[in-house]
């Protein structure tokens, strides 16, 4: 089950309380779980897709059969691992994402945790539009970290640094069509479909070898980066979550009305 919890990224933030007396002992009083949605399709296709029919048929960015598998594996273990405190169906908070993958792990966790098909007894799966959820999704709107972004990546080293993988863009634009990767953002949509097609077993391009892919992969390394690089646009993007979590451990500590599970979807 740790390769499970890996595969998940799952982040647990433990909150214990430690009584009044000298060498009393700590008790766990809630538990917030942040896992990561379950193995899906990529989120992209470029010009003559080996898998284009299979991306088609669970549609861009969905579950994969593995993917749900793995979120009730998932949910089975957490509730076991946390019998002590998990609550009634009814009593536990769940706020995701609104993309399906997001939504569909969340139901599929809730699934293995209770032992029961999600729609024959649904909880309530807190989300907003994507474009307004500045907690959950990146794809939220934000003009002020657009700038920012765009200040950054046309700072002198970054634009040496995009310069120096014109010949991998070059390369992309011969195989894939020059609509695939007009951006660097796209050149990490085409990562993204390279990634998902070692993950489902599906069949490699053959003009895609280890030396391309390796290059590839320490490009999106340094572009992730990028997208968090200066203090204004972490704030931007992850603050929002941050005090979401902080403001809930505060209510923990202070003994106010909590969740002893939450559970977030992302």
């Amino acid at each position: 089950m740790q390769v499970i919890i890996k595969l998940f990224q799952l982040y647990v933030i433990i909150n214990h309380v430690f009584g009044n007396a000298k060498g009393s002992k700590a008790y766990l009083k809630s538990v917030i779980l942040v896992p990561r949605h379950g193995e899906r399709t990529a989120l992209s296709t470029y010009d003559n897709d080996p898998n284009a029919l299979y991306w088609m048929k669970y549609g861009f960015g969905s579950l994969t059969d593995n993917g749900e598998k793995r979120m009730r594996h998932l949910g089975e273990f957490l509730r076991k691992r946390y019998d002590s405190i998990w609550p009634e169906k009814e009593k536990i908070y769940v706020r995701s994402n609104r993309e399906n993958r997001c939504i569909q792990s969340a139901e599929h966790l809730i699934s293995g945790a209770y032992n029961e098909d999600f729609l024959s007894n649904p909880v309530k799966i807190h989300n907003v539009p994507i474009e307004e959820d500045i907690m959950m999704s990146f794809n939220a709107k934000c003009p002020v970290y657009d700038k920012e972004l765009d200040r950054v990546f046309n700072l002198p080293d970054m634009k040496q640094w995009i310069n120096s993988y014109a010949n991998l863009i070059k390369y992309f634009e011969e195989k894939c069509g020059s609509d695939s990767v007009d951006s660097s953002l796209k050149v990490g949509g085409l990562f993204d479909n390279f990634c998902s097609i070692k993950e489902n077993n599906l069949t490699t391009p053959i003009w895609l070898n280890d030396t391309i892919y390796n290059r590839t992969a320490e490009f999106i390394d340094r572009y992730f980066v990028e997208l968090f690089r200066t203090t204004l646009q972490k704030r931007l993007r992850v603050g929002s979550f941050l005090a979401e979590i902080r403001n809930q451990i505060n209510l923990i500590e202070s003994n106010n009305t909590f969740d002893s599970v939450r559970i977030y979807s992302g």
